[in-house]
């Protein structure tokens, strides 16, 4: 009890120390779900007695090095961000009215519906929608089996047209039902179509929209807060009944037992796989671990997979003593903690939260000035508060740098082009 007294207070004053040095919302939501995030999943579970003190001398240091880092990132990128946002300003400011912002929509919806028509046709199945297979769903993604070049160049457009997708929603701010309509819609056709999604997905689908009038409409805050409280019982026996059918299996009851036993899950990672990993004396190889992230951006679906470190299966094979694909094996997860002595080592671990935060600064200073960016900011949000804590790096970068790769290049190209614009009637000016 002691232990996690000290962990929520320590953590608390972070929070704190963290609001106080952020000079902008967008800043002060990140850094606070971020915290929020490493609290739940490597906070409270180094607080149990099994876990040795010494993971939360890791702990704090990753704490404050993550809002120390954070802010000293945010001012050296604050120049920058004033340069891009004139930019932005101007390329986004038509998501309200453009026709080509309301066909982003619209092909996005498409692409997905391309899921039940191509290469069978299954659009039926979104009347009768087969129950949740886990079990199947792994034994295709380790079979090995094939997938037609076609099918994969649609995934990968589905992929890269979703942050403008969620640039788009903005023109449904004020009409939140319905953007909350389109985002539960994508992904019921998903799950239709593969028969299974993950409960994170459920979780962050839903999350995203309450936390899209958590932005916009301030004056509902105090209701949310109250739906959020009323809604957690439901939210855990939820999760749990769904686990459990995803298996195959049937739910006789519930009650405070089974919502123990999903608390007990989410915040076990330090005890069950945070601690055994880090006294495993066990690293990856830096090398490959570099690898992997400068050949992110490089398009799978031409080269087929590039060797490099896969953090999170590499901790499972350690952990589970079988290889990744054998019978029974499935991928365990760490936390934040453990997975930052697992890259770094044990005096250098702090790296890891160092280069969270610049990527949570640049994000943070590419998305606060904008406010067309209102649904893509809680989506990024939510991969550093949620996505990043839970299914550590490897669930979070491989997000913000593929699937954000077309949009990249698309504020590229504008920048480009505004300034090359301006230069222009500069010179005109004086002429």
């Amino acid at each position: 009890m002691i232990k996690l007294i000290v962990v929520l207070g320590g953590t608390a004053l972070a929070s704190a120390l963290a609001v106080y040095m952020t000079s902008t919302p967008l800043q002060k939501l990140l850094t606070l779900a971020f915290i929020s995030g490493l609290c739940l999943y490597s906070g409270v579970g180094g607080a149990s007695s099994e876990v040795p003190t010494y993971y939360l001398v890791y702990y704090f240091a990753i704490l404050v090095a993550f809002v120390v880092s954070f802010k000293v990132f945010c001012v050296f990128l604050y120049q920058p961000s004033r340069n891009l946002s004139s930019v932005l300003s101007k390329v986004f400011s038509t998501v309200d009215r453009a026709v080509a912002w309301r066909m982003v929509i619209w092909i996005t919806i498409g692409l997905h519906l391309l899921l039940l028509i191509y290469p069978e046709f299954r659009l039926h199945l979104l009347f009768a929608p087969p129950a949740p297979d886990l079990v199947t769903f792994w034994a295709r993604q380790w079979a090995g089996e094939q997938v037609d070049a076609f099918s994969k160049i649609l995934e990968y457009l589905r992929l890269l047209l979703m942050p403008f997708f969620y640039v788009a929603l903005y023109r449904y701010r004020n009409r939140i039902t319905r953007a909350a309509a389109m985002l539960l819609g994508l992904l019921y056709i998903r799950y239709v179509a593969t028969g299974y999604v993950g409960r994170g997905m459920i979780l962050m689908t839903i999350a995203l929209i309450g936390l899209v009038i958590w932005i916009h409409r301030p004056r509902l805050r105090p209701a949310l807060v109250v739906l959020a409280v009323a809604m957690l019982p439901l939210i855990l026996l939820g999760s749990y009944a769904y686990g459990v059918i995803r298996l195959g299996g049937s739910v006789a009851g519930l009650g405070l037992q089974q919502m123990a036993a999903v608390i007990d899950m989410e915040t076990s990672f330090p005890r069950k796989v945070g601690v055994p990993i880090i006294e495993s004396g066990r690293r990856v190889n830096l090398w490959d671990y570099a690898k992997w992230i400068v050949t992110l951006p490089i398009p799978k679906v031409l080269t087929g997979e590039i060797g490099g470190a896969r953090v999170n299966y590499e901790i499972s094979e350690a952990i589970l003593g079988i290889s990744r694909g054998d019978t029974g094996w499935f991928v365990v997860l760490p936390g934040f903690v453990a997975e930052a002595v697992y890259i770094f080592g044990p005096y250098l671990f702090w790296l890891h939260a160092v280069f969270v935060a610049l990527l949570a600064a640049w994000a943070a200073r590419v998305l606060e000035r904008t406010p067309q960016f209102l649904f893509l900011a809680g989506y990024v949000t939510l991969l550093f508060g949620y996505v990043l804590n839970r299914g550590g790096i490897s669930a979070m970068l491989p997000v913000i740098i593929n699937e954000f790769l077309l949009f990249y290049v698309f504020i590229l190209l504008s920048w480009i082009h505004v300034r090359r614009r301006g230069s222009w009637r500069v010179r005109l000016l004086a002429e």
